[in-house]
């Protein structure tokens, strides 16, 4: 098998610092109200490292997958499988300093749209499956290799001038307090998968689920470990759709609880949807996906 795809995730988020006020010494010479009301407030000067962070990952991923029939009985079958995943992973990260009066040399849509500093590194899955009539039962290991892709430092001030060198400046003086980690990397953890499904007896009904044993995190520091279950019909005819529904969770991390369903049109192309209700940790979640597969 073969498989593309190409993604892109981000989050931004406030660093909260300390605000100093220069400038206040003038009020110990007030003494009536009209000193006061005469005071000029547009002397005072506010500086503070408050920013706002903002991290970005984007992938372009190719696979190439075999798997073999390594034994077989009258009534069940083992196979083995492994796949090579190729990535081309970019990881950024942005700092802007919210008392900043000028402008960074980075515009926003540059920073999600780029990939200026682009990582290639290459990840093995591996998976075995045991294929009954009526059953089948799987395991899958992804990222054995667990290949490791580095973030853009930050803190490097050479050549930098204005208000990307007070950006730096700031950046630094955020790390020293433990808000930020001047150099960040993120590992493709390896990751467990355990399967198993029922299926009726001309193969047309399907009960399965999936269980991941342990969490991973993905680039942007996100836990995630699923248990999924779901029913579904493929049809015996291509003039009719495949139709699927189904439930999954999340064990950590967000703990979201997904309502899943999807069809099959033509054999070949994949559409599914998903919600999530906003639980007591106030998040929810919505997906979409389509695709098309390819026989050869």
């Amino acid at each position: 098998m073969i498989d593309a795809s190409a993604s892109i995730v981000g989050r931004a988020s406030i660093l909260a610092d300390d605000l100093t006020v220069t400038g206040l010494d003038d009020l110990d010479s007030i003494t009536s109200a009209e000193d006061l009301a005469d005071f000029d407030i547009d002397g005072l000067d506010y500086s503070s490292d408050m920013s706002v962070y903002m991290k970005r990952a984007s992938d372009y991923h190719f696979s190439i997958g075999y798997s073999e029939m390594v034994s077989r009985t009258e009534n069940s079958a083992v196979i083995y499988g492994g796949r090579l995943n190729f990535h081309k992973l970019s990881l950024d990260r942005k700092l802007t300093v919210l008392t900043e009066d000028g402008d960074s040399s980075v515009s926003y849509g540059d920073y999600f749209l780029s990939r200026d500093v682009v990582e290639e590194n290459i990840g093995l899955d591996l998976g075995v499956i045991l294929a009954s009539k009526y059953y089948q039962m799987g395991a899958t290991i992804s990222n054995i290799n667990e290949p490791e892709f580095d973030y853009i430092p930050l803190g490097d001030c050479t050549g930098l001038s204005g208000t990307d060198l007070n950006t730096c400046n700031a950046a630094i003086r955020l790390a020293d307090k433990g808000y930020l980690s001047l150099k960040e990397s993120y590992k493709m953890k390896a990751q467990m998968t355990l399967d198993f499904a029922l299926k009726s007896k001309d193969q047309a009904f399907s009960l399965a689920t999936s269980f991941d044993a342990n969490s991973i995190k993905d680039p942007l520091g996100d836990k995630y470990q699923w248990a999924t279950a779901s029913i579904s019909f493929f049809s015996p005819t291509a003039l009719f759709p495949g139709i699927r529904a189904g439930y999954r969770k999340n064990m950590v991390g967000s703990e979201l609880s997904y309502i899943t369903a999807g069809v099959t049109i033509g054999r070949r192309l994949d559409i599914d949807i998903a919600y999530a209700a906003e639980n007591d940790q106030g998040a929810s979640g919505t997906y979409f996906s389509i695709g098309y597969g390819f026989m050869f």
